[in-house]
């Protein structure tokens, strides 16, 4: 399992991302609010997740 942290702001947010035994996974990823931002967080998190061997879940935190 995956733990994802992002911290968000207007123009920029920052991600942190830690598997289940708290290894560091992503540190200091920063991308901005923008589509080319968000593209490159997905392509970012799809080569972690490509190496986990389980479905990750994403939580929003907006239930």
């Amino acid at each position: 399992m995956l733990y994802v942290g992002i911290d968000i702001a207007k123009n920029k947010h920052d991600l942190a991302c830690i598997d289940e035994t708290g290894e560091a996974m992503i540190t200091n990823f920063r991308f901005a609010n923008s589509y080319q931002g968000f593209h490159h967080l997905k392509s970012r998190t799809n080569a972690v997740v490509a190496q986990q061997p389980h479905p990750v879940c994403i939580s929003s935190g907006t239930d």
